[in-house]
């Protein structure tokens, strides 16, 4: 069940809009209690419910309205591997900070800027948020099993030799192309929710520092298209700003889509905006053929379509059919302005057999 954003961010009163402040109530400790207990490096494993600290954030997040209480529904939800929910929660943050930085709480008045700082520290650290990102299921199968953002980024690297890229590939064949769709959407949804994040607490530092949201970015990046280069019919991004100065979350998977690009070919990604592009595009389609469907007749007329790109019409015309320049010539001269209606017509029968009365297009 989605979350019902605008409820869980409306003023609870006229005096105090963001409800009381709950930060020593019994609930709120049981809920960071959670947070303290071990969690394993290796697989992200624990003995902690997830599910019932879920409740209880969302519980105590009717109460009040505290900037922890999105930041604990975040994690909780990413060590719950629970990927829509982490993509609500990201939004709810966001929306949070945007419309309630009067007066959410922890309280300026009496923490100050870092006090609300402090709670978005914990995404961006790797044991904290960005490690058990990346074990967070994105794509399953009942036959061929589960597969995290993890798993995806090392398919878009290394294609058909990594282990379990077939039960992969299975899966997203056997796999709905909207719910794929779907899914990138969601991932972009938060991507653009810590960007949201980043600006309000950026805005407000007021001399301070801001939480440096880089790392979180980078990851997320990386790890949305690396789907996007193994999912069918999608686009690799191309971050703006100085996410995409280095060209790590933008083009380490560009023309990847879960085999090589081709050594000497260059990677393709974005839209195309001039000829050059036309051609890495065909060049990134060819490569897909011969490592995916070596039997495809495609790459053969790709390659005839690239010789092309440089070519006029008449040149592509006589490379297809040379004994019917001439006729194509008679035709297109025969349209010109100030043509004698005759040589119209006797083009017109020369070439086509057509009669005088339809060769007037």
């Amino acid at each position: 069940m989605a979350l019902d954003i605008a409820a869980l961010t409306a003023p609870l009163s006229e005096e105090a809009p963001s409800g009381p402040d709950l930060s020593y109530d019994d609930l709120r400790m049981e809920i960071e209690g959670a947070f303290d207990r071990p969690i394993s490096a290796e697989d992200g494993e624990s003995d902690v419910d997830w599910r019932k600290v879920i409740d209880q954030i969302l519980t105590q997040a009717e109460q009040t309205r505290d900037i922890w209480l999105p930041v604990y529904l975040i994690r909780a939800a990413t060590f719950g591997r629970r990927f829509e929910l982490l993509a609500d929660a990201s939004e709810l943050l966001a929306s949070l900070l945007e419309e309630r930085w009067a007066d959410v709480h922890p309280q300026l008045d009496e923490y100050g800027f870092i006090g609300r700082k402090a709670p978005c520290e914990s995404l961006t650290r790797i044991s904290d948020f960005l490690g058990p990102l990346s074990r967070v299921p994105l794509i399953e199968h009942p036959r061929f099993g589960r597969f995290s953002a993890e798993d995806i980024e090392r398919f878009a690297e290394k294609g058909p030799s990594e282990d379990g890229y077939g039960p992969f590939r299975a899966t997203i064949e056997a796999g709905d192309p909207e719910q794929f769709a779907a899914l990138l959407a969601r991932f972009d949804s938060i991507r653009q929710a810590f960007r949201r994040i980043d600006g309000v607490l950026t805005v407000n530092a007021e001399g301070d520092t801001a939480t440096n949201f880089k790392p979180t970015h980078e990851k997320l990046d990386r790890y949305r298209n690396a789907l996007a280069a193994v999912l069918p019919g999608q686009m690799v991004d191309e971050p703006a700003g100085e996410e995409g100065d280095d060209g790590d979350a933008s083009s380490s998977y560009a023309g990847s889509a879960g085999y090589d690009g081709g050594a000497n070919t260059a990677a393709f990604s974005g839209s195309i905006r001039n000829r050059d592009d036309v051609v890495r595009a065909l060049d990134a389609i060819c490569n897909y053929y011969k490592a995916m469907e070596p039997g495809s007749p495609v790459p053969f007329l790709l390659q005839r379509a690239r010789e092309w790109t440089s070519l006029d019409f008449m040149t592509v015309l006589q490379d297809l059919a040379p004994g019917g320049l001439d006729e194509a010539a008679l035709v297109l001269r025969s349209r010109r302005p100030g043509q004698e209606p005759a040589a119209q017509t006797e083009s017109a029968g020369d070439g086509w057999g057509e009669t005088p009365a339809s060769s007037d297009w």
